[in-house]
């Protein structure tokens, strides 16, 4: 099955974040995007999959770090 191509407007909302921030983090190499043309930026489903387990396990990383130095 072929991976279906998300919007900016679509993946902000999945994650709560502003377009921007979608926009910002494509144009940063964090999460992978394909620019359409000038103005249209998509994001593939599975890039965005791969994007929310890596930011999933970076903060609970980071929570096990602050409970092991509050301890």
């Amino acid at each position: 099955m072929a991976d279906e191509f998300l919007t900016v407007g679509e993946v902000a909302a999945a994650l709560r974040v502003s377009p921007k921030t979608v926009l910002r983090w494509a144009r940063d190499g964090q999460l992978p995007a394909a620019r359409v043309s000038e103005r249209v930026t998509r994001v593939r489903e599975s890039d965005l999959a791969m994007f929310i387990a890596k930011s999933a396990g970076g903060a609970s990383d980071a929570a096990v770090e602050s409970e092991a130095v509050s301890a």
